[in-house]
C-alpha cells in the first residue's frame, strides 16, 4: 500500500540469478516494462484506489530469469502481462483509527459464507481491473544489413570498383542471444488491440502501434522494414491475445 493523491502504480523489477547476469541490461528491461504498463492504459490505476488521495495499491512485479538465451525484454513483458491478468487484490476496509486492514485480516484472515460454510473468495479479493485492447503486445527483430556486389559487367562480365553496391537488410525476429550479440540494430514494435472474441476467431479490436524503438547503426525504410514490422507484430498479439482467453 502506498501513498498517492490520484492511483495506484506498478514497479518492475527483472532479475537473473544465473552466472550470464548482466544487470545493464535487466535494469534496461525494467524500466522499459514499467514505462509501458503504465503508458499502455492495461491497467486501470483508478482501481487500485483504497482511500481517495490517501492509499492505494501497488503492484510488485518481479521477473527472475532462469535461463537467459536472448530477448529478455519480450519475454519479461509477456510473462508480466500474464501475472497480471491473473492479479486477485484483497478486500480492504478502514477503520476509525484511519488504519486500512485487509478483510478478515484481524480476525483469522479468512472469511466465511454464512450460507455454506465455506471460504468465500469473492467477499475477499478481486480481480485487478485490466482493459483488454490495450494490453501491450511487443515484437523484436534483430537487424542484419548486408551488400551485395553489383551485377557482372556485359563487356568482360566482372564487376567494376566503381559501380554501387546495393545493400539488403535481413530481420529476424525474437533473436537468442547469439543473434543479438552480432545484430547491427534491434526493432521493437508494441502493439495494443487486436482482441479475439469469445465467440470467433476474428478480433473485435483493430490492433494499432503503440510504440517504436530502434537501436543501432542501421536506418530502416519505412516503406519496407517498418511495414514488414508491423505485419509480423500484429500477427504476434493476435497470437499472444488469443492464448490469454480475456
Amino acid at each position: 500500500v502506498v501513498m498517492v493523491s490520484c492511483g495506484g502504480d506498478v514497479v518492475v523489477m527483472v532479475s537473473c540469478g544465473g552466472s550470464n547476469n548482466n544487470n545493464s541490461s535487466y535494469t534496461d528491461a525494467s524500466g522499459r516494462i514499467q514505462t509501458t504498463l503504465q503508458e499502455s492504459g492495461m491497467i486501470d490505476f483508478q482501481s487500485l484506489l483504497l482511500v481517495p488521495k490517501k492509499a492505494a495499491w501497488r503492484l510488485n512485479i518481479t521477473c527472475q530469469v532462469l535461463n537467459d538465451d536472448g530477448n529478455v525484454y519480450d519475454a519479461a513483458l509477456l510473462a508480466s502481462i500474464a501475472a497480471l491478468t491473473d492479479t486477485k487484490l484483497p478486500s480492504t476496509k478502514e477503520e476509525q483509527d484511519g488504519m486500512i486492514y485487509i478483510v478478515g485480516e484481524k480476525m483469522s484472515g479468512k472469511t466465511t459464507d454464512s450460507n455454506n460454510n465455506k471460504e468465500s473468495e469473492s467477499s475477499t479479493s478481486r480481480r485487478l481491473q485490466i482493459v483488454p485492447h490495450n494490453i501491450p503486445i511487443p515484437l523484436t527483430i534483430a537487424l542484419y544489413e548486408i551488400e551485395q556486389p553489383p551485377p557482372p559487367n556485359d563487356d568482360n562480365d566482372v564487376a567494376m570498383e566503381n559501380d554501387s553496391k546495393t545493400t539488403h537488410t535481413i530481420m529476424l525476429a525474437d533473436p537468442t542471444t547469439l543473434e543479438q550479440t552480432h545484430q547491427q540494430s534491434s526493432l521493437t514494435v508494441i502493439v495494443v488491440g487486436g482482441v479475439a472474441s469469445s465467440t470467433t476467431s476474428s478480433t473485435t479490436t483493430k490492433p494499432k502501434i503503440l510504440n517504436v524503438r530502434l537501436s543501432g547503426n542501421i536506418r530502416i525504410k519505412a516503406s519496407h522494414e517498418l511495414s514488414v514490422a508491423t505485419h509480423m507484430a500484429f500477427g504476434r498479439s493476435k497470437e499472444i491475445m488469443s492464448l490469454l482467453q480475456l
